[in-house]
Order: structure tokens, then C-alpha cells, then sequence
């Protein structure tokens, strides 16, 4: 009801100013010809363009006929297939008025319709349609539907009335089209907001993104080339937006691939985050995933393209959350030469509000629900439910994946209610002006002053294509300017409901000249042009330019790389993780993650005295390790381990060789760990195996103390320089109690067999906290190792040998305000200095969760409600105040007597910490901060450590591993990173946008390689990474 209508955009009189075309839902649409210097004119009723009949929704412009006059596609929407259900197809007659004609086109589509695209998907030279269709059953919007197969559940896609599925008519070049939907695998069952038109996977053929609202996950069709689409949105995307709105598709990071922005409905405001409704619920997620869903989240994504693949960096990016959104536009509304975003806001009612749902409708249920004696009419009905307008969004790209929110700064924050959107240069000043549809209020003009008043330049480029593509839609463009490339598509189709200008616009910045031009036409021929003056709209068609050959296409100054690595597949080394299923929500309800993922994990040695390296794969709880030897061939045989096998019920999550008993071999020492036994289960005891000196290990039953905490790692290390290896091992977690600090212990080695010594060795590494990693290396230069030590909600600390006792000396290196979720550690020289400094991989900034040293992210850990456990309470500051994370439902889950404080979601929605609870109740909690969740390193600047993030791209998730080593072999050390987690909380979902990253060291800091340039492609949950050598 409240979705609002589409803008279109189109010089509908040829008279070179772009006119304006505005859907209205329930009331006449309205066309308003462009008569210059910010003057329209209402002439709807002249062109005969009203349409005031039925429910419209979306616009598309298409020169339909290719008589060079653009025509309007209206898509219509209602409950019952009637004629006023039909879309409409207006064709202009060149006179300044339209004829309607969709039957006779054979596009009177009479599904309920939101919108349509026009293009070329099998290469014949003219434009097809993709319509967006959707059910009008409204109470199965959110209706699992599946059926169990023998492996898991398939999800049932297929329309269930004739009138459900999208539609794909083919033009028949002869004034009709052809409804071949289901032959051409577009055959489905959604409710789709958005349909947009990319190539994917570079192979020239157009595909197809459709958005989906609600539960049914979103849609990307791939052109199979022979008439046919297979929906691969899983090989692509590795989560999406859950309730889809809004698509646009550009390549927003010049790197010559389209990236894709997808809107959803999450406010950025506290007040609006606790009042409304989320969808992001454990149960509903965990079975979403289950019943073959996917992982959808309720936030704005933004999907960059790293070839093939995509991670999601909207949280990193800073445009996740923008309320209940609707269009978005990527254009460069600057000139800067980067591709900004305009976001449209806004619902007439917030259905969603909580009171309103829990309370006013359960009222209106037990009183007599609704009837013409108590609402006379519907409007008074509508007056219950709060209405509140938001403003839309404007963020200036800053050219390093993240995005400044300049709403305020540009002038345009105004609360409306915002639908439909549309980029133009209405008054042909070279720069992007925007037009806005609202509910019950005046449309949006909104003039760029860009022009006027930034020394920034611009080229414009309309094309005049072949008939019947008279203006070249699908057409490609890569712009040249100095060492910076910018590449287009040419699809009007953007946003929510709506058309842009058909034009390719390109902001230069401060470039006066472009130094070459590509255009791909549509057929797929290449031609150039070199050196444009900037400031210029530029004709362009067939021929103008020079050929150039296709496969050159986007080649200019750009070698085909040659990767550092190439996937290696050695022959026998096959290890599939299996985890077991635990959720450990359900045991401690506001935990930020599961601690239960941390498996599995590698450790490398000669075992069997060959030359050659082996492998340990650590197992999870109910799956055995596995030990793999080397052939001298390069080739990989796991060996037969009873003693492994035996202990398949430990969950295996560090382990390392060492000579245990001096017997001249490596011996193994595994960490056991996880998160879903009891508290100081027998299962959380590490092992210690015996090498016979063949490679066959048994287990050594004695040799170590009881050990009950859930541990993380171990690191042998002679402290005590008697000759033999002692060990340090770090503890993770103590289940049940999270975030209690578990038992961390140093174990002297007494010739193989190991005593407990951590009160005399190194008595504050006792409960340090839930330590993740641990490396020892000279940091001051005096010729003693110092140990380091570091983990969740953790600085990274330093202990200091004095005598005999290690003794914590994090302050005096510097280093006592860096405290975060760290999960790695590497020493290493990384500025060339000839000191150690410290790598450390980090959560990353693709999270929800801000931190830093002036508003750190907060736990307070007390029984606040003296019910005899624990309540670990998360706090942000947000909106100039600390504020508990956790949403009302959740935390009457773990306190009920918040519900009698808080009987309504708009006071909790309000409150502040200290609304919770008393300030003394906080003060006697337990405090854990977190002051950065950046993968840093920190550079040993005389004994002290100064931190240095590394650039965005190693910030995309959380780095589990690191490696370092001069790859390229130019003197400077190179990073190696990996990792991606998937156990968050629900509503920050999985950080999985890493593919492992190659960072390349110079005198200058760390440059990122892309995928193609390092060949690493490490997309999964990585834990470890180690080197192993090969023949």
C-alpha cells in the first residue's frame, strides 16, 4: 500500500532537456515537460499518459518501435487479475502524445506487477522484457516451503497460480513479443521489489539481479548463452539482504567490475533500531539456512566484486543501516571520479513499531477487532498506527570502500516518506540532479550545484545505437584518466520502480582531458577514442570511433597479472572439516559469538625423519584428526592413527610438534577446545602423543597435569634453558560462564613429563582472559625474549622476563589501550629497521560494533538480576549516550524483571544504561572494553609500539592467521592473511567477506592484492595457515 510509485526520466520531445515521468499508485501519474532554467509544465492530460486507473507501481523508458521517440512501460499491481491489473505500454507518436498499445505489443502482462527491464538477453540486436511479477497471497509471505530429500530439504520455487511467476517476453523484431519464461528458466516464485541488468561474469551477455522482499532469497540469473538462465546466486553472493529492496549495480571502487548495493530496512538511529521490528531472530535464521534459504541479513549490503565472487563490505562501507529504504542510486553526484549513493526513505506507517503490534493490535483483537461502527473509515483506522518521517541519505564515496554520510553537509536532510528515485542532469550542467516520488507530500527536485561550485570536471556520453537498440542499451564504456580507470554499463533501470537518464556520466575530479575511451557496443564490437577534452556531452555512434579489437576490450595499461600463487591440489591431501552442530545461544543468550567454531587447525613436522614436511589436521568434536606424510613425489597419504581415532570426541583446536621426551623426533601436542561441553569436562583436557620415531603416534597417558579449561593454543618454548621444550598454552573460553577468563597455563617439561608452573612462572597469564594466540620474540633488543599474548576482549600484551617470572610490561611498550577480538599474531621486521614488530589480525571494521579509545565497545559481566548467573550486558555509545546493545525481547530472556521496567518497547527504546540499572550496579560488574577492532600492525618504534591499521581490504572480516615472508622477493617482508566467522549474533551475522589477502610490504606500508593479481583464494572459514614445502 505505502510502496510508492517510480520516476522515470526521458527527453519524451527530443527538444535535448529531460523530462519528468511520475508513477502514482492510486491517482493519476503526472509527465512534466522540461521547459529549462528549473520550469515544468504539467502536460499529462496532452500526452494522454495519466493512467489513473488500477494500482501502479514501476516505469521503465524503452524506445519500443526504435523510431527514435522514447515510450513508457507502466507495471500495474492489485489482488484480483482484471484488466486494471495490466500493464501499460505507451508509445510515443512524436508529437508530444502516446498511444497505449501493450496488448497489442503483447506486453499486457496481467500478473501483479512492480516493474520491468528492458534488454537484449539473446543477442539479436533488439530489447526483450523481464517483467517483476509477485503473488498477492500476502499470508504465505513468510511461509516455509519445502521437501525433504534424502541429503537435507529442496525448496518448492515453482509458481502455484498462473499469475505468481516473473516474466521474460522475447521481441520477435516484428512489433511483438513472445512469453518464453519458463522454457528460459525464469520460472519462480517470489516477491520481488527490483530487477537489474549487469554482466556478472564478464562474458558480454547481459544478466539478470532480481530482489526479493521477505523470506524467498534474492535471484541472479546467469545468460547461458543459448536462450537460457540458471539462478547461481549462491556461487556469487555469500549472503545478501533479507528483505531486498532497492538494487543498483556499478562499479563503485574503479576496479572495471560492477559491484552491487542492495537496500533493506534497519534504522541507524538507537530509538528506531529497539522500537521496530527485526526479523533477525535466531530460530527464524537458523532455519532459514537450514530449509536451503540462504543467510540473508536484515541490513543494507554493499556486494564488491572481486572477479567472480563477491564480499560484502556495507558495515565497512558505513551504508548498512538507513531505516526503511527504497531507491538507491549510485552516480558521481560530486565529479570526483567516485561513485557516490542516494538512498530514499521512509514508510507512510510504521506497521513495524513494536508497541503498536504487541499492544494496539492485540487490543483491537480482544475488543471486537475492525468494523464500519467503530472506523468509519479506513483512514481512521490507519491514524492508530505512528507515522514518523525519515530523511533520505546522501554518502560521498571516498574512494577506499567506505563512505562519508554527507546528508547534512550536502543540504538534503529532509524527513519525507521517499519511494522511487531517478539521477538526471536536468539542466545539462554537467552534473547529476535527482528526482525524488513521495507519499502525501511534493516530490523532490533537487539541483546539483556541483557544477557552480567544485573545480571538478565531467564527460557525458549519449549513444545513438543501431536500430531496433537505438540507444545502445547494454552498451559498456571504460574511461582512462591518468593511472585511474572508471567503467560503466549502460542500463536506465536503477534503483526502486524506476528509470534514470539514458546516459553514461563520468566525473573526472580535477582532470581537465581523458586520455582514452573504450565503448563497448552492444553486439559486442570495441572501438576507441583518445584524448577528449573534459566538460563535454559527447554523440556518439557506430563508427565514430576506432576499431578495436574485442578481447583488448578493458586491457589498456593493464597486464594480464601473474599470480604469486596457483592452487596446488597436491594428490592425497583431502581433509574435509565437519563441525558439530552446538548452538551456543541457547546456552548463554547475549554472547556476541559462538566460541564453539574455533577448529580446525594444522601443525607441520617431519614425523618420520624422510626430509620431508607432514601434516596435522585437527578434527572437530566427533571427527577424528587426521596425520598426512609426504611422498617424495609431492604427493599426500593420511596414515593410520588409532590414537587419534580414540580421541575423536575432543574437539581439536591447536596443536604443535615438538620433541617432547628427547628422543630425537617430533612429537605432537594437541589443544582441545570448543564451547559445547560442560565447564571443566573431562573432554577439554589436552593430549600429548609420542612419535615411535616412524610417525606412528600413541597417546601419553601420564604426562600431562589435569588441565579443564577450553583452550585455544600452545606454543613450545625453552624458558627455562634447561634443553627441552616447555609449553604455554592459552585458554579460550569457560562454557556456560562466557566471558569469564578460563585458566591459561605454562607447563614445565620434566624429561616428558610436564608439571603445572604457571603460579611461579608467570602468575598473571593464570586468568588473563580468553587468549586467541601467543608468540614470543626479542621486542626491546636486549637479547631476551619477550612473550606475547593476546585474545578476546584483550589488548595485546607483553610480558617481560624478570629473574625467573614473566611479568606483565604491556603499558610500558605501548601498548595497554589496544584492546579487541584478536584471533592472531605474528613477529616479524616489517619496516626494515631491524627490530620486531607485531602483526595481529583482528575482528575487522565489517561489523556492526564500533570501537575506539574515546568510546570503546563495553561489557559489563555481574549477576545483575541475583538470580545466581551471570548477565554479560553489551554497551555502545550511540546517539551521545551508553546504551545497552541487546533488544528488549532479548534481554527479558536473560532478566524478565526488565519487563516490568520497561513495559513498553518506546521507553526502553530511550533508555541509556543507566535506566537499567543504577550506576552502582555497574560499577561493581566486571569491565571489559574493546578499543579497536582493526587488523593492525604495530611498529616497534625503540620498545614502543604504535599501531597501524592495514588498509580495507584486510578489514573485510576477521583475520584468523598470519604469514609472513618476502613473496615477490623485493627485500620487503609480505603479509598472508585469512580467516571469515559465520558464528556472530544474528543481527551482525557472518563475517565472511575475506578470500585470504596478499599484502605486499614496501618502505611505503602494505599494498592489497585482488584475488586475480595473488591467486589466493581462501573464501571459506579459514583458521590456520602454514607453509609447506613440496618437491
Amino acid at each position: 500500500m505505502y510502496n510508492g510509485g517510480g520516476v522515470a526520466i526521458l527527453d519524451y520531445d527530443r527538444d535535448g532537456l529531460q523530462d519528468i515521468f511520475f508513477v502514482s499508485s492510486q491517482q493519476a501519474c503526472k509527465l512534466y515537460r522540461n521547459k529549462g532554467h528549473w520550469q515544468f509544465e504539467d502536460v499529462t492530460e496532452r500526452a494522454g499518459v495519466a493512467a489513473a486507473e488500477g494500482f501502479k507501481t514501476g516505469v521503465t523508458v524503452v524506445d519500443i518501435d526504435a523510431d527514435g521517440w522514447p515510450d513508457l512501460y507502466v507495471c500495474r499491481t492489485g489482488l484480483e487479475p482484471t484488466a486494471e491489473r495490466d500493464n501499460l505500454l505507451f508509445v510515443n507518436n512524436g508529437d508530444g502524445t502516446f498511444r497505449e498499445e501493450a496488448r497489442q505489443w503483447g506486453l499486457a502482462d496481467r500478473s501483479a506487477s512492480n516493474h520491468a527491464n528492458f534488454f537484449d538477453y539473446d543477442g539479436d540486436g533488439d530489447l526483450d522484457c523481464y517483467v517483476l511479477n509477485h503473488p498477492v497471497n500476502f499470508a504465505e509471505v513468510n511461509k516455509v516451503t519445502v521437501r525433504q530429500t534424502p541429503t537435507g530439504y529442496e525448496r518448492l520455487t515453482q509458481p502455484q497460480t498462473p499469475w505468481d511467476t516473473d516474466r521474460l517476453y522475447r521481441n520477435d523484431g516484428n512489433g511483438t513479443f513472445t512469453d518464453v519464461s519458463r522454457q528460459a528458466g525464469i520460472w519462480n516464485r517470489a516477491w520481488g521489489l527490483s530487477v537489474t541488468v549487469s554482466d556478472f561474469n564478464r562474458d558480454g551477455r547481459p544478466d539478470i539481479f532480481v530482489g526479493n522482499d521477505y523470506i524467498e532469497p534474492d535471484l541472479l540469473y546467469i545468460n547461458n548463452g543459448d536462450g537460457t538462465f540458471t539462478n547461481r546466486l549462491d556461487d556469487y553472493f555469500r549472503h545478501t539482504s533479507n528483505h531486498t529492496m532497492g538494487v543498483d549495480i556499478a562499479d563503485c571502487n574503479n576496479d572495471g567490475m560492477p559491484d552491487l548495493a542492495a537496500l533493506d530496512m534497519i534504522a541507524e538511529d538507537n530509538r528506531r533500531q529497539k522500537l521496530l521490528m527485526t526479523t533477525m531472530l535466531l530460530d527464524r535464521y537458523t532455519s532459514l539456512v537450514k530449509f536451503g534459504y540462504g543467510h540473508q541479513l536484515m541490513r543494507n549490503t554493499l556486494q564488491i566484486n572481486t572477479g567472480g565472487l563477491f564480499c560484502e563490505t556495507g558495515t565497512l562501507s558505513g551504508i548498512s543501516n538507513t531505516d526503511w529504504s527504497w531507491a538507491i542510486l549510485f552516480g558521481d553526484y560530486d565529479n570526483d571520479s567516485w561513485k557516490d549513493l542516494y538512498i530514499t526513505n521512509g514508510y507512510r506507517r510504521d506497521v513495524t513499531n513494536l508497541d503498536y503490534l504487541n499492544y494496539t493490535v492485540d487490543s483491537l483483537n480482544r475488543t471486537g477487532g475492525l468494523s464500519p461502527r467503530r472506523f468509519r473509515t479506513f483512514d481512521d483506522f490507519l491514524a492508530l498506527i505512528p507515522a514518523e518521517a525519515v530523511s533520505n541519505y546522501m554518502f560521498r564515496n571516498r574512494g577506499d570502500l567506505t563512505f562519508e554520510n554527507v546528508t547534512q553537509k550536502w543540504g538534503l536532510y529532509r524527513p519525507s516518506w521517499s519511494n522511487g528515485a531517478a539521477w538526471a542532469d536536468l539542466d545539462n550542467d554537467g552534473d547529476l540532479d535527482l528526482v525524488v516520488n513521495n507519499i502525501e507530500m511534493e516530490a523532490f527536485l533537487l539541483q546539483n550545484h556541483t557544477a557552480e561550485k567544485l573545480p571538478h570536471h565531467f564527460l557525458q556520453l549519449r549513444l545513438q545505437g543501431a536500430p531496433p537498440n537505438t540507444q545502445a542499451i547494454g552498451a559498456a564504456a571504460a574511461l582512462y584518466v591518468g593511472d585511474q580507470m572508471q567503467y560503466q554499463e549502460l542500463t536506465p533501470v536503477r534503483g526502486f520502480f524506476s528509470s534514470v537518464q539514458t546516459l553514461l556520466h563520468f566525473g573526472l575530479g580535477q582532470a581537465t582531458h581523458v586520455d582514452r575511451l573504450e565503448l563497448r557496443w552492444p553486439d559486442g564490437t570495441v572501438e576507441v577514442w583518445s584524448d577528449l577534452p573534459a566538460d563535454t556531452l559527447l554523440v556518439l555512434a557506430r563508427g565514430d570511433g576506432q576499431p578495436l579489437a574485442a578481447d583488448a576490450f578493458m586491457r589498456f595499461r593493464k597486464k594480464r597479472p601473474t599470480p604469486l600463487f596457483r592452487p596446488a591440489r597436491p594428490d592425497g591431501l583431502t581433509f574435509t572439516h565437519v563441525e558439530n552442530e552446538f548452538e551456543d545461544f541457547d546456552r548463554q543468550r547475549l554472547m556476541t559469538r559462538k566460541e564453539s567454531l574455533e577448529g580446525p587447525r594444522l601443525a607441520k613436522a617431519d614425523i618420520d625423519g624422510d626430509g620431508l614436511e607432514d601434516l596435522f589436521v585437527g578434527g572437530a568434536a566427533g571427527q577424528p584428526a587426521a596425520i598426512f606424510r609426504q611422498t617424495p613425489a609431492g604427493a599426500f597419504r593420511q596414515t593410520q592413527q588409532p590414537a587419534l581415532d580414540n580421541d575423536k570426541v575432543h574437539e581439536d583446536v591447536g596443536a604443535a610438534f615438538f620433541d617432547a621426551d628427547g628422543d630425537g623426533d617430533m612429537d605432537l601436542y594437541v589443544v582441545s577446545g570448543g564451547n559445547a561441553f560442560a565447564a571443566n569436562s573431562p573432554l577439554y583436557q589436552d593430549r600429548l602423543y609420542l612419535n615411535d620415531g616412524t610417525g606412528r603416534f600413541a597417546k601419553a597417558g601420564n604426562a600431562l597435569p589435569r588441565m579443564g579449561s577450553s583452550g585455544s593454543c600452545v606454543v613450545p618454548y625453552d624458558y627455562d634453558g634447561d634443553g627441552d621444550m616447555d609449553l604455554f598454552v592459552g585458554g579460550r573460553v569457560l562454557p556456560g560462564v562466557w566471558p569469564e577468563a578460563p585458566e591459561s597455563y605454562v607447563l614445565r617439561n620434566d624429561g616428558g613429563r610436564f608439571a603445572l608452573v604457571t603460579a611461579e612462572v608467570a602468575p598473571e597469564l593464570h586468568r588473563l582472559g580468553m587468549v586467541t594466540a601467543m608468540a614470543f620474540g626479542d621486542l626491546d633488543g636486549d637479547g631476551t625474549d619477550e612473550l606475547v599474548v593476546t585474545g578476546e576482549w584483550m589488548p595485546v600484551h607483553v610480558f617481560r622476563k624478570e629473574g625467573g617470572t614473566w611479568r606483565l610490561a604491556t603499558e610500558s611498550f605501548g601498548l595497554s589501550q589496544t584492546a579487541g577480538w584478536w584471533n592472531s599474531l605474528a613477529l616479524a621486521d616489517l619496516d626494515g629497521d631491524g627490530d620486531l614488530d607485531i602483526a595481529a589480525g583482528n575482528l575487522g571494521l565489517n561489523t556492526r560494533y564500533p570501537a575506539s579509545r574515546t568510546h570503546p565497545l563495553r561489557l559489563y559481566v555481574r549477576d545483575f538480576d541475583h538470580n545466581g548467573q551471570i548477565d554479560p550486558i553489551l554497551v555502545w555509545y550511540l546517539d551521545d549516550a551508553w546504551r545497552p546493545v541487546a533488544l528488549r525481547d532479548n534481554l527479558i530472556k536473560q532478566m524478565p524483571a526488565i519487563k516490568k521496567k520497561f513495559p513498553r518497547y518506546a521507553a526502553y527504546a530511550e533508555a541509556d544504561m543507566y535506566d537499567l540499572f543504577p550506576e552502582r550496579e555497574w560499577q561493581q560488574a566486571t569491565l571489559l572494553e574493546a578499543h579497536t577492532f582493526a587488523t593492525s600492525v604495530f611498529v616497534n618504534e625503540g620498545g614502543r609500539f604504535r599501531q597501524q591499521p592495514l588498509p580495507a581490504p584486510a578489514q573485510v572480516a576477521p583475520v584468523y592467521d598470519i604469514l609472513v615472508d618476502d613473496l615477490n622477493g623485493d627485500g620487503w617482508p609480505d603479509l598472508v592473511t585469512a580467516g571469515n566467522f559465520i558464528g556472530s549474533d544474528v543481527e551482525t551475522g557472518p563475517l565472511d567477506a575475506s578470500d585470504g589477502l596478499v599484502l605486499l610490504g614496501s618502505k611505503a606500508g602494505f599494498r592489497p592484492l585482488m584475488p586475480d593479481e595473488s591467486g589466493l583464494r581462501a573464501s571459506m572459514q579459514a583458521r590456520d595457515l602454514l607453509w609447506l614445502a613440496t618437491p
